[in-house]
């Protein structure tokens, strides 16, 4: 069961990173990895501090 929270996560990210990457921006700076990087740690900063402060998060939600 732990598999399916974990590829879910990935799939949602996955499909997050293509759609930034339509996003058409000519650059010689790849900007649009920036962002995706920068979209993609916020969150998953945020659920490392909740799970540092916290011990009622579900496992499930962790690996998500």
């Amino acid at each position: 069961m732990n598999f399916f929270f974990v590829a879910l996560g990935g799939a949602i990210g996955a499909m997050g990173r293509y759609a930034i990457s339509l996003i058409p921006v000519k650059s010689a700076f790849p900007i649009l990895t920036l962002i995706t990087n920068c979209l993609g740690a916020v969150p998953i900063g945020f659920v490392v501090g909740l799970v540092s402060k916290r011990n009622d998060i579900s496992p499930n939600a962790v690996l998500f």
